[in-house]
């Protein structure tokens, strides 16, 4: 009887001591992972949006894609996705601070197409080529700050 109880006492740090080493591995892995990925370029970089949107540029003027549909696609979601980011963070950071959000940026009171904004991005990002490596919310942001500058 002593013997069982003790096999249940060692099953039980058995089962603390493999928690213990799993929760000590995660955390190394998330903190060596910004070492890990410094200097690597993010996936959705200022390079990829480039691409995507020239293509759904050639598409707006030339009413075709040139096969490139997957990229005209992306432009338009990930342009979709930013935007209505930017508009939720607005409201959910004024209704948190009572203080209207500065964007660094000021849209058209018209509001923006998304053709508008790729023609933009792309414009900007053909320009200033050094930021096409950076993630590209970010790239859309600067390409925002530089078309639609407040006054």
């Amino acid at each position: 009887m002593n013997f069982k109880g003790g096999h249940a006492v060692m099953s039980n740090i058995s089962l603390v001591h493999k928690a213990y080493t799993t929760t000590c591995s995660i955390l190394v892995c998330l903190l060596l992972f910004p070492v890990m990925s410094q200097g690597m370029e993010s996936e959705n970089n200022g390079r990829k949006i480039l691409q995507a949107c020239q293509a759904a540029v050639e598409y707006l003027d030339n009413d075709r894609a040139s096969g490139k549909d997957q990229e005209v696609q992306f432009c338009n979601d990930y342009l979709t996705g930013y935007r209505e980011y930017e508009n939720a963070k607005e409201i959910y950071l004024g209704e948190m601070t009572g203080q209207k959000l500065v964007r660094g940026y000021c849209l058209p009171t018209k509001g923006i197409t998304n053709a508008e904004l790729a023609r933009v991005v792309v414009h900007y990002l053909e320009d200033n080529t050094q930021t096409q490596s950076l993630d590209a919310s970010t790239a859309i942001f600067h390409a925002l700050v530089d078309g639609y500058p407040c006054n």
